[in-house]
């Protein structure tokens, strides 16, 4: 079964990562390609990283239990439709997913930032995407005027095995499989030369995968395979 604890068990994984310059994150790439929306890639990202982690902790059914969602209200209608919608200070549990309306409005309509609870106990303890443009954890009271509510996914439901995205086909796939390439390197401390993150699959980028490679006792092809490209996900919360 799906549980709290897989779930707030990726999200701390991915404790203190920062989008790149110009405002992508993996987060919001990896969920525009998976559904199509190429063009919310730098777009906020607090909610897609959310689903991503649920998917690799997962799968598609702890995906659906936490929400697919890069709308704040959106995922917060979810949970209140579905009877899922809790409020004040009882109750709140790990793995609640938790929303915010910096502005004070205190209605679902107003909600404009996500993350989920890791820990309760006097204090609530959460990590969320996209604050300050990285992933952090935070702490505040039970009765924080910020908290418009909670959702409460159902963590009963069968789990498949955890999804790593679907791996690139280098040459053939969208830009966006390579920039993500290129970031997952850099985020395992493999320099991709002075461009960074450009799209360009080139010799830097193809010698700092070689080298990826070879670490990790596998064939240094420069190119990436499933093999590889499940060993750079896998791992891409901790550089080596």
């Amino acid at each position: 079964m799906p549980t709290a604890d897989q779930f707030v068990a990726e999200l701390k994984n991915w404790d203190g990562y920062h989008e790149r310059r110009n405002g992508e994150s993996i987060f919001g790439r990896r969920w525009a390609i998976r559904n199509h929306w190429t063009s919310i890639a730098d777009e906020a990202w607090c909610d897609m990283f959310l689903a991503e982690c649920a998917l690799l902790a997962g799968g598609p059914e702890l995906l659906e239990l936490v929400g697919d969602h890069y709308r704040t209200t959106l995922h917060a209608k979810m949970f209140i439709d579905a009877g899922r919608w809790t409020k004040g200070d009882d109750g709140i549990r790990k793995g609640d997913v938790v929303f915010f309306d910096w502005d004070n409005g205190l209605m679902p309509k107003d909600i404009d930032h996500v993350g989920a609870v890791y820990a309760v106990d006097d204090m609530i303890h959460t990590v969320e995407g996209n604050r300050s443009n990285r992933v952090s954890r935070f702490h505040y009271s039970k009765t924080h005027n910020r908290i418009v509510g909670y959702g409460r996914p159902r963590y009963t439901m069968e789990a498949s095995l955890p999804q790593v995205p679907e791996f690139p086909e280098i040459g053939f796939g969208p830009t966006l499989d390579v920039k993500s390439i290129q970031e997952l390197l850099l985020n395992r401390g493999y320099s991709v030369g002075r461009a960074g993150v450009d799209g360009d699959f080139g010799q830097d980028t193809a010698a700092a995968l070689k080298r990826f490679q070879r670490r990790h006792g596998l064939t240094d092809t420069g190119t990436v395979d499933e093999k590889t490209w499940d060993e750079l996900w896998v791992g891409s919360r901790h550089k080596d």
